[in-house]
């Protein structure tokens, strides 16, 4: 599924012409199941696949998160103005009781 994001922009709303790199390490110890980025920036994309347990999912929107605090950290060490926008796509309904 991560393969498929990353080759299919349009499934996460993004424009053509992004390269969505796969594991992408951050500064924290953490990778980004894919990342894309659009000039200055960053669009987060945490996986969950269809049979992913609903902790998973739960941990996959603390994940989220995490990222975009670990990126406008390290965005804004390196003098850049911080942008992250963190996206959690699940192949399942997300149902909470």
């Amino acid at each position: 599924m991560k393969e498929f994001i990353a080759a299919n922009l349009q499934v996460v709303g993004l424009p053509t012409g992004l390269r969505g790199e796969l594991e992408c390490p951050l500064p924290s110890g953490d990778c980004v199941d894919v990342l894309f980025e659009n000039g200055d920036a960053w669009i987060a994309v945490e996986v969950k696949a269809r049979h992913s347990p609903e902790a998973d999912v739960v941990r996959g929107i603390f994940q989220c998160i995490k990222y975009q605090a670990v990126v406008e950290a390290y965005q804004t060490s390196s003098t850049c103005l911080p942008t992250l926008a963190p996206y959690l796509s699940l192949k399942r309904p997300f149902l909470r009781d």
